[in-house]
């Protein structure tokens, strides 16, 4: 599994006494099973709480996390970073990603496909702020780290809502006619991740209005 790999590398690591381990981890520990037909919304979830993981993904993210914190004394102190789904320009754009998917498809295609009645959550964040919060991760004070765990999270949108905002910013931008097509509510996966923490941290945001 891929938690064996973060667990050679951080002994590794302190064996050569690095004492800042920074851990690429995911909001999708928090993914839950949410009855989007039944209007449920998925528990805004803190850095704090348990939680009971139920994706493959997330288990992998999951069980890295504990290898590091078990290995956590007072000269290797990990942070690890629960990224919500990222979206934005770079050289190489996963087109897979909810927001990206929806930029593409409306500017080739003009039409935005949304599944599950589009009533399901995700956690988004805009790349450049991902890169900052690397940096911060980088350059905060040892004895700052604290337990070492954020959610690294902008908003917590509705997927419906998150394509009508890419619908109106491509029809008022770019004079394009948007057809937005919503597939029928089923059992899916939701998540929401609590941001307090990493927005009194953070130095900056990108609003989705930027993207267009």
């Amino acid at each position: 599994s891929n938690h064996i790999g973060t667990e050679i590398i951080a002994r590794l690591a302190k064996s050569k006494k690095v004492t800042r381990f920074i851990l690429a981890s995911s909001c999708s520990i928090y993914s839950e099973h949410q009855h989007t037909e039944k209007g449920e919304e998925p528990k805004n979830r803190t850095e704090e709480e348990h939680v009971d993981i139920i994706t493959p993904y997330g288990l992998s993210k999951r069980a890295a996390e504990e290898v590091l914190q078990k290995l956590k004394n007072n000269s290797f102190q990990p942070i690890i970073l629960r990224k919500a789904t990222l979206y934005g320009n770079s050289p190489k754009i996963r087109y897979d990603l909810a927001l990206n998917a929806f930029v593409k498809d409306a500017w080739s295609k003009n039409i935005i496909t949304v599944r599950a009645g589009g009533e399901m959550y995700r956690p988004f964040l805009d790349i450049q702020d991902a890169v900052a919060t690397y940096i911060k991760a980088i350059e905060i004070p040892f004895e700052n780290v604290g337990t070492g765990i954020i959610n690294v999270v902008d908003q917590n949108l509705k997927i419906k809502n998150l394509a009508t905002i890419v619908q109106n910013e491509i029809r008022l931008k770019k004079n394009k006619n948007i057809t937005m097509e919503i597939k029928p509510f089923e059992v899916t996966l939701g998540q929401k991740a609590d941001n307090k923490k990493w927005m009194r941290a953070a130095d900056s945001r990108r609003s989705f209005q930027e993207l267009c």
